[in-house]
């Protein structure tokens, strides 16, 4: 059986929508050849954050998003959120001060 072109969406629209929720890095929802470095279950801690996907689930233009567009996009929005730098911190696992390259708030000019 072939997938039709609404499941593949509805298939990425879920990856998008994971990615993005679970502040994942692009290698533990993709894998070529080495499975176990693929994020599983029980690695996961759900937040809440807005339903914010990139475009359309099909069609994305590749020369603006990238594969830290959903780890940038869910520090971004928990930032705006009002989570605390800590908690952000936590939920992307950061070990270090790198989630703070990850957090951009538009500046709004006058």
């Amino acid at each position: 059986m072939v997938p039709t072109l609404y499941f593949k969406k509805c298939l990425l629209r879920a990856m998008y929508l994971l990615a993005f929720h679970a502040f994942l890095r692009i290698g533990e929802i993709s894998s070529a050849d080495n499975r176990k470095n693929v994020l599983q279950f029980e690695n996961v801690q759900f937040r809440l954050l807005p339903d914010k996907l990139p475009g359309s689930a099909a069609g994305l233009n590749t020369h603006l998003y990238k594969a830290h567009s959903f780890r940038i996009g869910a520090a971004s929005a928990a930032c705006s959120g009002g989570h605390s730098m800590e908690a952000i911190q936590r939920m992307g696992r950061w070990n270090s001060d790198a989630y703070k390259k990850y957090i951009r708030i538009p500046v709004l000019q006058l």
